[in-house]
C-alpha cells in the first residue's frame, strides 16, 4: 500500500507506475491522477504538441520510409516458419519437400520463379484445410477468385475456348 501525493488516498501498489529510479521503484502519483493530470494537460497544450508531433513526423519520415524498405527488401523472399504452422499447420521442410516434389515450379502454370519476386504461396482448401500444393501469385488467386469451384473453372474454360473459337470465324 502506498498513499498518492496527489489525492492523498492510501492504495494498493498496482494502482501505481513502476519506477525504477525511485526508492519505493513506484510512481508517487497514482495512475488515476496522472491520467487526470495528462488529460488537462493535454488540452491546455493541444495545439502545441500535435505541431511538434508533426514536426518530429516530417524531420524523422524519409528516415522511416529507408529503414521500412529495407527491411522489406530484405525479408522479401524470406519464408516464415511461423506463418507455415500457424496458417497451414506445415513445416519449412514439408513446404521444401512440397517444392521439390513439384520440380520447383508452380503446380499449374509450371513457372519456376513468380512475377510478383515472391515466394510460391501455399494453396489449400478452405473447406478441410488440407495443402494442395504451391502456386505462383497468379495461378493462386486466379483460382481463389473463382472461389476453387471445378465447376465454375470449368464454365471458364468453355467461355474462353468459346471466344477463341469465335475469333477464328
Amino acid at each position: 500500500m502506498k498513499v498518492c501525493t496527489k489525492c492523498g488516498v492510501n492504495k494498493k501498489n498496482k494502482e501505481f507506475y513502476k519506477r525504477n529510479m525511485v526508492k519505493s521503484g513506484l510512481v508517487s502519483a497514482c495512475k488515476e491522477c496522472l491520467s487526470k493530470r495528462n488529460k488537462i494537460h493535454y488540452q491546455e497544450n493541444k495545439e502545441h504538441l500535435k505541431k511538434v508531433r508533426r514536426d518530429y513526423y516530417n524531420k524523422t519520415k524519409e528516415v522511416g520510409r529507408e529503414k521500412s524498405k529495407k527491411y522489406y527488401i530484405k525479408n522479401k523472399n524470406k519464408i516464415k516458419c511461423s506463418e507455415l504452422r500457424r496458417n497451414f499447420n506445415i513445416t519449412l521442410e514439408d513446404y521444401n519437400n512440397i517444392l521439390k516434389r513439384q520440380k520447383n515450379r508452380c503446380a499449374i502454370c509450371g513457372i519456376d520463379k513468380c512475377k510478383t519476386g515472391r515466394n510460391f504461396a501455399v494453396d489449400h482448401c478452405h473447406k478441410t484445410g488440407n495443402v494442395r500444393g504451391l502456386l505462383c501469385a497468379l495461378c493462386n488467386t486466379g483460382i481463389g477468385k473463382l472461389n476453387d469451384d471445378i465447376k465454375l473453372l470449368k464454365k471458364a474454360i468453355k467461355y474462353l475456348e468459346k471466344a477463341k473459337n469465335a475469333k477464328k470465324k
